[in-house]
C-alpha cells in the first residue's frame, strides 16, 4: 500500500543524478565554495530536515494513499519530478489457536490491501516441524507465530491468540452446523462428538478444532479446521471483538482456503518450501520479509514519468520481491531500464529479473550508493508497462 508522500531533497537528487536517475547540474564555483564553506550547524539542520521530511509526509497523507483489493487508489503523478511514495505491504495476520496453552494450529489471513475485503486463508498444522527440529506446539503463542514468520520468510502486521475462553468474544452467542468428519473423544471433562451433523458455539470451537483422534496423522485436524472457517465465512460472527472483524472482511468479498504446502518426513510434517513461496506469492500481494535483507527489497525509479509503475509493482509482488518505494526520477529522460544492486544481493539472480523485464544493463554498486539490500530498478522508456 502507498503510505507516504515527500519530495526529493537536494542531496537526494544529486546523488540520484549521478546513478542515472537524470542528469547532473553542475553549480557555479562560488556556489559550491559557499557550501563548502556552510557552519556544522548548518549541515546537522539539513540532516534533520531530511529524516524529518520523509516522516511528516506519512503522517499526513497515509488515508489518501492506500490500496484496495491489491491496486493503488492513489494514481503516481506522471507529469511530477521528484515525486515518491513508499509503499506498505499487504496486510499478513496471523492468528494462533490453542486448547490448554498449547498451539494446535495458526491460521493466516492475507489481505489483498488496508481495509479491503476478500482474501485468503493459509490453515498451518500445530505438529509443523521447523528447521531447527521443534514443532510449533512445543512452543509458546508469541514463539511459534515468530517461528513461522522466520521459516516463511513473510512479516506478520497483525497476531492473536484465540484461547477456549477468547472464542466467546469472537463468536457471541453465534452457532454453526457442520458435518463432523470423524470423532472426536472426550478431553478433560469436554464431551466428545460423534461423527455427522454437530452444533458448534464458543464452548466447543477449541475442541473441535484442536482434538484429534487419528494420532498417526499429523494433518488430521486440517479438514476439520477448514469446515470450521468456511461455516465461519458464510455467516461472519458480529460481535465487536477484532477476528471477527476479519472474518467479516473477508467474508465480503472474494475469499480461498489453502493448507500451507507440507511434505512428511518422520512422520511430522515439514513446510515444502517450494510450494508455500508459490502459495505466498499467490495470495500475499506485495510480501515483506522477515528481516531486513529476507526479501529481496527494490525501489522502483520511472525515468519517463509515463510507465505504470503501479502495475510493476505488484508484477515483482507476485514474484516475491518486497517493493519499497515509488518514485519519478528528478529528471525525466529517454534512459534505458537499468538495475542498480548492491553487493548484498545476488547479482546473477538480477540478471535473470532484467532478463525478463528487457532491462538493458544490470550495474553493481560497489560504492554503497543504495541502500544495503535495496535495488534500484530505473524504469526506462525501452518497456512498455502500459499507462
Amino acid at each position: 500500500m502507498i503510505r507516504s508522500v515527500a519530495t526529493l531533497s537536494p542531496k537526494e537528487r544529486e546523488r540520484l543524478s549521478g546513478q542515472g536517475y537524470g542528469p547532473t547540474t553542475p553549480e557555479p564555483s562560488d556556489q559550491a565554495s559557499a557550501t563548502r564553506r556552510q557552519p556544522w550547524w548548518f549541515i546537522m539542520l539539513e540532516v534533520a530536515l531530511l529524516v524529518a521530511v520523509p516522516g511528516l509526509g506519512f503522517f499526513g497523507a497515509r488515508a489518501l494513499l492506500s490500496t484496495t483489493a491489491g491496486t493503488f487508489t492513489a494514481q503516481p503523478l506522471a507529469g511530477e519530478p521528484g515525486w515518491r511514495v513508499l509503499v506498505d505491504p499487504s496486510p499478513v495476520i496471523a492468528i494462533t489457536e490453542l486448547l490448554d496453552g498449547s498451539v494446535t494450529g495458526i491460521t493466516l489471513i492475507a489481505q489483498p490491501g488496508q481495509g479491503s475485503v476478500g482474501g485468503a486463508l493459509v490453515m498451518v498444522p500445530g505438529s509443523l516441524q521447523l528447521s531447527d527440529g521443534r514443532s510449533l506446539n512445543e512452543l509458546t503463542p508469541a514463539d511459534a507465530m515468530t517461528a513461522l514468520s522466520a521459516e516463511l520468510e513473510l512479516g506478520f502486521t497483525e497476531t492473536f491468540v484465540v484461547s477456549p475462553t477468547d472464542w466467546l468474544a469472537v463468536l457471541g452467542d453465534s452457532v454453526y452446523s457442520i458435518d463432523n468428519p470423524d470423532p472426536i473423544p472426550a478431553v478433560n471433562g469436554s464431551p466428545g462428538l460423534p461423527v455427522g451433523r454437530v452444533e458448534i458455539d464458543a464452548a466447543s470451537a477449541a475442541v473441535f478444532l484442536g482434538v484429534s483422534a487419528d494420532r498417526a496423522n499429523p494433518l488430521s485436524l486440517l479438514f476439520r479446521r477448514e469446515l470450521f472457517w468456511r461455516a465461519l465465512l458464510a455467516d461472519p460472527p458480529t460481535t465487536s471483538d477484532p477476528v471477527a472483524g476479519l472474518i467479516a472482511q473477508l467474508a465480503g468479498g472474494d475469499d480461498r482456503i489453502d493448507d500451507l504446502p507440507t511434505t512428511i518426513v518422520g512422520g511430522r510434517p515439514i513446510i515444502d518450501a517450494a510450494g508455500a513461496e508459490a502459495l505466498i506469492r499467490a495470495v500475499v500481494p506485495l510480501p515483506q520479509g522477515f528481516a531486513p535483507g529476507g526479501r529481496v527489497v527494490i525501489r522502483i525509479v520511472d525515468r519517463t514519468g509515463k510507465n505504470d509503475t503501479r502495475a510493476l509493482a505488484l508484477m515483482l509482488g507476485s514474484r516475491g520481491f518486497e517493493i519499497s518505494e515509488i518514485a519519478n526520477a528528478e529528471v525525466f529522460d529517454d534512459g534505458p531500464t537499468q538495475l542498480v544492486v548492491p553487493s548484498l544481493v545476488d547479482i546473477e539472480a538480477m540478471r535473470e529479473l532484467a532478463a525478463d523485464l528487457g532491462a538493458d544493463t544490470v550495474s553493481p554498486d560497489p560504492v554503497g550508493e543504495t541502500e544495503l539490500s535495496t535495488v534500484v530498478l530505473l524504469v526506462g522508456s525501452d518497456i512498455d508497462l502500459g499507462g
